[in-house]
């Protein structure tokens, strides 16, 4: 089985782009709603270990809620710093994938798919794409050190130069579910808007967003 490694940023620094239409206290809120969607995703399947990496109790709280377990940072030093941390836990025999944590509207089916290997003896890695073909929602490796992580917003090439670097088997993989983030104001619109269910459809709603009225428009920040 394949474990899980789901890095999480400093919730006081979290979603920073969405800060003018929604509040500190409200992005923190967010972080954590979609990632007790991203873990409810990840329990429909059998998985190895999944891991928080995280210097917040209540992202680590909410992990083990789930099951999950923690590797907890003293401090958040940059989130491909945590997946290196991460990836240096496992033992060289051990595949993993690695997920940002916002990634409400991932699916069991699709976290299955990019973490089952292929029927090879090579070394293989699986790239996962945002919607922009520009950064990575999902990245699966047979082993822990094949590469180094290279997460950002150009990382879907670099991490298939990596592979390839590596002489590792490369399959970038389109996965609708896992491919839609909420980075940016417009990103938590088209999201609020599309009808989805699940825990941070509920959190929207529980907060009063609404994308018509609150795009565009400054909010105070706690």
């Amino acid at each position: 089985m394949t474990d899980v490694l789901i890095p999480i940023k400093s919730l006081q620094r979290a979603k920073q782009r969405l800060a003018r239409v929604l509040s500190a206290d409200e992005r923190a809120g967010l972080v954590l709603a979609m990632l007790r969607d991203l873990l409810g995703a990840l329990g429909t399947w059998e998985t190895g270990n999944v891991w928080i990496i995280s210097a917040d109790d209540a992202v680590i709280a909410t992990g083990r809620a789930f099951g999950a377990q923690a590797i907890r940072e003293a401090r958040s030093h940059g989130y491909n710093e945590a997946v290196l941390v991460g990836l240096e836990s496992l033992p060289l025999d051990t595949s993993v994938v690695v997920l940002p944590g916002d990634l409400p509207c991932a699916i069991g089916a699709e976290l299955k798919l990019l973490a089952t290997a292929q029927p090879s003896t090579d070394a293989q890695i699986h790239v996962v794409p945002d919607r922009d073909r520009m950064g990575t929602n999902g990245l699966y490796l047979s082993s822990p050190r094949l590469i180094k992580p290279a997460f950002g917003p150009h990382s879907f090439d670099a991490h298939k130069q990596a592979a390839r670097a590596a002489g590792a088997k490369l399959s970038p993989m389109r996965l609708t579910g896992l491919g839609k983030d909420i980075d940016t104001p417009d990103d938590l619109s088209e999201f609020a808007a599309s009808g989805a269910t699940g825990e941070t459809s509920q959190y929207l709603s529980d907060i009063g967003f609404a994308p018509d009225r609150d795009i565009g428009r400054q909010r105070s920040v706690a």
